[in-house]
């Protein structure tokens, strides 16, 4: 984490454990989003200082409730030669997000935190190859998985044809390629 400058962590809910343990113990500015999230019911307060909310939806739509990654960014880290995390869990929505995000913004993060949703689209081919397919060839151009686990919350499907196990999500992080040597 040395060097890291900031987190940009959508889909917040109401408790931010892992940005409060960024900001206090790291010294990591960390700035959060989520529409459905409202300070006063945060389980903490903001670190003043050193985090950051929006009552945003992460979202590429333009609507007056969204903001892009990429505007996200700008805004709130203009120093482009600065290290960051993206740490995301935006029920689906991650794959529309990412898709649009150019390189550079993508580039910008050397470690991506990600919930996978919707996993079971591996049953209808067509869905698999515009959603989940590409964002994980995007994300493998920049940055190399380093950690998966499937989390137990959305349950699972037995693939009919390999009878491999998959989870409806899993939980993935990636690190930028640079970083290894």
């Amino acid at each position: 984490l040395e060097g890291i400058d900031a987190c940009f962590s959508p889909g917040v809910d109401n408790f931010k454990n892992f940005e409060d343990q960024l900001a206090n113990q790291y010294g990591i500015k960390c700035h959060m989003c989520d529409f459905t999230s409202d300070l006063d019911k945060f389980r903490t307060p903001l670190v003043e200082g050193m985090q950051t909310f929006k009552k945003k939806w992460l979202d590429v739509d333009g609507s007056n409730d969204s903001i892009s990654l990429k505007e996200w960014v700008e805004e709130l880290s203009l120093d482009v030669d600065k290290d960051l995390i993206l740490q995301i869990d935006i029920e689906g929505a991650e794959y529309r997000n990412l898709l649009a995000a150019d390189s550079s913004t993508l580039e910008r993060f050397r470690i991506i935190v990600i919930e996978l949703h919707g996993l079971g689209k591996f049953k209808s081919p067509e869905i698999f190859s515009k959603e989940v397919g590409p964002l994980l060839a995007k994300l493998n151009k920049t940055h190399v998985p380093i950690h998966a686990h499937p989390n137990n919350c959305c349950g699972d499907a037995i693939d009919p044809e390999t009878g491999l196990n998959i989870p409806s999500v899993i939980e993935m992080t990636y690190l930028r390629r640079d970083r290894f040597k």
